[in-house]
């Protein structure tokens, strides 16, 4: 489940107020899609630097993230890992949105594709046709290979191989 970002953040999941994913012990963090994005990558760092495994969530729909692949490349070099929707690749949300996460993903800043579901009548879960069609295309399919790899590392004893595995 997505923490929405707030600016007690860090004070929260230094208190352990916070859900990690699952048994993974990191911590998926969705910005806000409007306004200045500075204070949560200043943020990220902080808390990338005292321990936490940080995951960003869907930053290719937010538009004051398109300009920060400088500091978002810099943070997956501290352990940010960012996820992206498989949505956005498939051009459901804005065409702006689809090319931003290829960039992302060109720039080795793409390391979990999701369907973002929110359920059944709303943002619903991926079907088998929609990872079909992910797999149809040459890139989608090795980013789905690459995330994969990834997923496996997150929920893994060997987590270690995830902050490493990167293109």
């Amino acid at each position: 489940m997505e923490i929405a970002y707030h600016t007690r953040l860090l004070e929260r999941l230094q208190a352990g107020e916070l859900l990690p994913l699952g048994g993974s012990g990191s911590y998926l963090i969705e910005p806000s899609f409007h306004g200045p994005q500075e204070e949560l990558l200043d943020c990220l760092l902080v808390g990338l630097d005292k321990g936490f495994r940080l995951i960003l969530a869907h930053p290719e729909r937010v538009k004051g993230l398109h300009d920060k692949i400088d500091m978002l490349r810099e943070l997956v070099q501290h352990g940010l890992r960012l996820q992206i929707n498989g949505t956005s690749l498939l051009d459901n949300f804005s065409s702006e949105a689809s090319r931003a996460a290829r960039r992302f993903w060109d720039e080795g800043c793409c390391h979990f594709i999701a369907s973002d579901a929110h359920g059944i009548d709303r943002r619903c879960p991926f079907t088998n046709q929609h990872w079909q069609q992910l797999l149809a295309g040459t890139t989608t399919s090795r980013m789905l290979a690459e995330t994969n790899r990834n997923l496996a590392a997150l929920f893994s004893s060997t987590a270690q191989e995830m902050m490493q595995n990167s293109h």
